[in-house]
C-alpha cells in the first residue's frame, strides 16, 4: 500500500513540474479571473399594508350609476422591501374585463360594471391587464365607479360583488 502512495506522489510531482512548462508557454501571460455574486428573486412589494382593499358602495341608486356618486377613491401606499426608489409597474388584472371598455370589468350581464381610474394622475383610465408605472414609495389614488357598460339596458336590482388583483412587477 506504501509503495502506491509513493508512486502516486511522484506522479502527482512530475504533473505540478510539467505544468510549470506548459503555463510558461510562448502563448502570452495567463490568469485566474474569479467572479463572484448572487442572483435573487426581486424581493416583494407590499400594497397597502399587504391589507385589504374594500370599495364598499353600500346601497346605490340606479340614476346614480355613472356618476361621481357611485364612485369610492382609495389611496394605496407601495413599499418594496429592496429599494426605496425602484421602478414598479402596477397591472389591474380580471378574468371579467370588458373588451369596449378598456378599463371596466362586468359585474353582471344586466349591464352593471366598476370602471378604474387612476385619481393621482388626472382621473386617466387604467387599463385593466396592462402595467402602469408607479414608483416605489409613492400613493396613487385609484377609484371604483359604477357604470352601466350596456348603454340603454335596465340595471338588475339587488347585491353585487366583484374582485380585481391588484399585481406589481418590475421592468
Amino acid at each position: 500500500m506504501k509503495k502506491y502512495k509513493i508512486f502516486f506522489y511522484m506522479l502527482m510531482m512530475f504533473n505540478f513540474s510539467l505544468m510549470s512548462f506548459f503555463v510558461n508557454a510562448k502563448e502570452g501571460d495567463t490568469a485566474v479571473v474569479e467572479v463572484k455574486g448572487k442572483i435573487f428573486v426581486q424581493p416583494p412589494c407590499h400594497i397597502n399594508n399587504d391589507k385589504d382593499i374594500k370599495y364598499e358602495f353600500g346601497q346605490v341608486v340606479v340614476s346614480d350609476v355613472g356618476t361621481n356618486k357611485a364612485e369610492i377613491t382609495h389611496d394605496l401606499k407601495f413599499v418594496c422591501d429592496y429599494s426605496p426608489s425602484v421602478q414598479l409597474f402596477l397591472t389591474v388584472k380580471s378574468p371579467n374585463s370588458i373588451p369596449s371598455i378598456t378599463n371596466a370589468i362586468a359585474v353582471n350581464d344586466s349591464g352593471l360594471g366598476i370602471a378604474f381610474f387612476n385619481a393621482s394622475y388626472n382621473d386617466t383610465e387604467v387599463d385593466m391587464n396592462s402595467p402602469i408605472k408607479i414608483t416605489d414609495g409613492t400613493i396613487m389614488s385609484l377609484t371604483a365607479q359604477l357604470i352601466n357598460y350596456k348603454p340603454g339596458t335596465e340595471l338588475k336590482t339587488g347585491a353585487f360583488s366583484a374582485s380585481v388583483i391588484l399585481e406589481t412587477s418590475f421592468p
